[in-house]
C-alpha cells in the first residue's frame, strides 16, 4: 500500500530530524544537513579502519541497541574494496534511525555466533538474513544482517 510506504518514510524521515525536500530518502542527499552528518560519521569511520589492524577483514555496524548488519571478506583487500560504499550504505540507517551504541557484548556475541560458528549455522542464518558469495566454491564474502 503505497500510502503506508508514505507514511513509514515521513516517521522516519521525522524520527530522525531531517526534511527531504522531496519528501524522499533520495531527497536527503540534497539537504545540508544530512550531507554533513553523512560525511562526519564516514571521515570518523573511514579514519578508524586506515588506523586499525592490517588483518582486518570485515566489521559489525551496531547503532543503538541493534545489529545493522556486518560484513566479513575473505582478505583485507577485498574488504577495503569495497568499503566505502558499504559505509555509505550503514551510515544511510545509522541517521535515519540510529542511536549511540548501546548492545551488550553478549548480544552481538550471540549474533556473530550464528555466522562464525560453522559453515551450516552461517549457510542457515544468512539463507533468510543475508547471502554469501563464493568464487570458485569458495566463501570470499558474507555479509548478514
Amino acid at each position: 500500500n503505497q500510502a503506508l510506504i508514505w507514511k513509514e518514510i515521513f516517521a522516519q524521515l521525522d524520527s530522525a530530524s531531517l526534511t527531504s525536500p522531496t519528501l524522499a530518502y533520495s531527497g536527503l542527499k540534497q539537504t545540508k544537513n544530512y550531507q554533513l552528518m553523512e560525511e562526519e560519521y564516514f571521515k570518523f569511520f573511514i579514519d578508524k579502519f586506515k588506523n586499525s589492524d592490517s588483518a582486518i577483514t570485515g566489521f559489525v555496524c551496531i547503532t543503538a541497541s541493534k545489529v545493522v548488519g556486518c560484513d566479513i571478506f575473505a582478505s583485507g583487500s577485498l574488504l577495503y574494496q569495497e568499503l566505502e560504499p558499504m559505509l555509505y550504505g550503514y551510515l544511510n540507517d545509522v541517521l535515519m534511525s540510529g542511536g549511540k551504541p548501546v548492545m551488550e557484548e553478549e548480544k552481538i556475541k550471540e549474533y556473530m555466533d550464528k555466522i562464525l560458528t560453522n559453515e551450516t549455522k552461517q549457510e542457515e542464518y544468512c539463507r533468510t538474513n543475508g547471502k554469501i558469495f563464493r568464487s570458485d566454491s569458495k566463501v570470499i564474502h558474507v555479509t548478514a544482517y
